[in-house]
């Protein structure tokens, strides 16, 4: 579907335009802009994506192998002299801000067919906003890698001056990366209503001095959903508005729930100004959420700015200092509950599915990938006892393994419960299992219960800074299983194994 107004394209399903209101219409020829080479460089060859600003193509760079993403300003908003400004501050503001959670800006230009445009470095992931439109939610360890990648963006920006003014689940970007623990790297998106709180080139002329003077009607500095109060009163922002921001769109990653819903966006936007938040803890599904990240969430969604912390690097710190508090209330909630277990999102980039956090009738539809590994190959007589040694703290699973050593037993180091299947589906059992409880991909229960079903009845220490009683009973109701913490009790893990194996 097209807008017949703006030029935006729209999926099939959709009737109206979200920019202007007109009712759409069914588009009628092809994409006069596919196979055209823009700069005499890059050759748009399909559509990624379209709004009220315009298209986004994958492209080819003619003499270079490099596959790039390119924006291209819709040719009603190159009439529109805010439009136009607001492109060119997103060009500046990506490019200054040189971050690696940050989009990178190859190139920017003026084609006489196309118009303006921008060339990004093109990724290959998926954003938040869409998977949090699932209905599913992150695992924990997945929620707080995104917060420190976006809140490492967003403070990168702003120490070079910039608001991003924008920030929501949509323009966070998940980029698959298996040499990460957690399998991808965020990227922040979308710059276009940046405001810069100081002047970042010499240049009188630089696009940092166009302000953006228009209604509301015309142009939103914001999404509805996480906008801040001070926004929508036409107040001169500051990082406290990001700040704002960024506490909606966790509000909604944490309870799976839009902070300020209502029946349309005026209705919203008026609930942003004048009421205060729901505690996160106290809706429906989230009532694991204790009360340290609470204070934190309501004091990053203040209506007033001076109540807020005072900057992004600060909100960062206060979320590593609650960690194992809320690892624990998230893990005893979510990892004892099928149904709960159902919410959890899978991000997964690769072609083959990962297992991740499954109950026991999603692990069943699951394992076809795995089929030839039921039951799990027999153990074996060795000279020296095997332990698997699966962490994906790198740290840890070093000191876990030198311990392991030690003690005369071989060890063997895996990052992942996922990997541990892989390498359990060609390798004899191992004699004994080194667990930890969180894991990107599967955590440590559903892996031990897996293992079980399959006929693994070996010793099992599941080694975590996760000290739940909740998890506690469940882990150990699964026999042969010892619960210890990372904090201070690796250094039993020798003594254990030893009376496990009769060593």
């Amino acid at each position: 579907m097209e807008c017949p107004a703006c030029g935006a394209r729209y999926a099939d399903s959709f009737k109206f335009c979200g920019h202007d209101g007109s009712r759409l219409k069914p588009m009628t020829q092809a994409d006069p802009l596919l196979g055209h080479v823009l700069a005499d460089a890059y050759r748009l060859q399909r559509a990624l994506g379209a709004g009220g600003y315009g298209v986004v193509y994958e492209a080819m760079h003619e003499r270079l192998p490099i596959r790039v993403a390119v924006k291209v300003l819709s040719k009603q908003r190159t009439q529109d002299a805010v439009a136009v400004a607001r492109f060119k501050r997103e060009v500046e503001a990506e490019a200054v801000v040189q971050h690696p959670n940050v989009v990178k800006v190859i190139d920017y230009g003026h084609d006489p067919v196309a118009g303006y445009f921008i060339v990004m470095e093109h990724l290959h992931g998926v954003d938040l906003g869409s998977r949090l439109e699932e209905g599913k939610l992150p695992h924990i360890l997945d929620s707080y890698a995104i917060i420190e990648q976006a809140g490492g963006g967003l403070a990168a920006a702003h120490k070079m001056g910039i608001v991003h003014r924008d920030v929501k689940a949509d323009n966070v970007f998940l980029v698959g990366d298996k040499s990460q623990p957690q399998g991808f790297n965020v990227k922040l998106l979308d710059f276009g209503v940046a405001k810069l709180t100081r002047p970042i080139f010499a240049d009188s002329e630089s696009p940092s001095r166009v302000e953006l003077h228009s209604t509301m009607a015309s142009t939103m500095l914001g999404s509805p959903c996480t906008v801040s109060p001070e926004v929508l009163r036409g107040v001169s922002a500051d990082p406290r508005a990001d700040i704002y921001s960024f506490g909606a769109m966790l509000f909604e990653m944490l309870t799976g729930k839009i902070l300020f819903a209502a029946r349309n966006v005026e209705a919203m936007l008026e609930r942003i100004v004048f009421e205060r938040p729901t505690k996160p803890s106290r809706i429906q599904g989230a009532h694991w959420i204790p009360r340290s990240l609470d204070t934190l969430l309501l004091e990053m969604l203040e209506k007033d700015p001076n109540d807020r912390p005072d900057t992004i690097e600060e909100v960062v710190k206060r979320f590593h200092r609650i960690q194992s508090e809320v690892q624990n209330a998230w893990a005893s909630h979510f990892l004892t509950s099928p149904s709960s277990l159902n919410r959890l999102m899978n991000l997964e980039f690769e072609d083959v599915p990962r297992i991740g956090d499954m109950t026991k009738d999603a692990v069943a539809e699951a394992t076809n990938y795995y089929a030839d590994m039921k039951p799990l190959n027999r153990r074996i007589e060795r000279e020296t006892e095997l332990v698997l040694v699966i962490d994906d703290d790198r740290v840890i699973r070093g000191l876990v393994q030198q311990l392991v050593s030690s003690r005369g037993f071989d060890a063997e180091p895996i990052a992942s419960a996922g990997e541990a299947l892989d390498w359990m589906k060609n390798n004899p059992a191992p004699d004994a299992i080194v667990l930890d409880l969180l894991m990107p991909g599967m955590d440590g229960i559903s892996f031990l219960k897996q293992l079980r079903t399959r006929g693994y009845q070996g010793p099992v220490i599941i080694c975590s800074s996760v000290t739940s009683e909740i998890l506690r009973a469940e882990a150990e109701g699964l026999s042969n299983v010892q619960m210890l913490s990372k904090a201070g009790q690796l250094h039993l893990i020798p003594e254990y194994l030893a009376q496990r194996l009769g060593a």
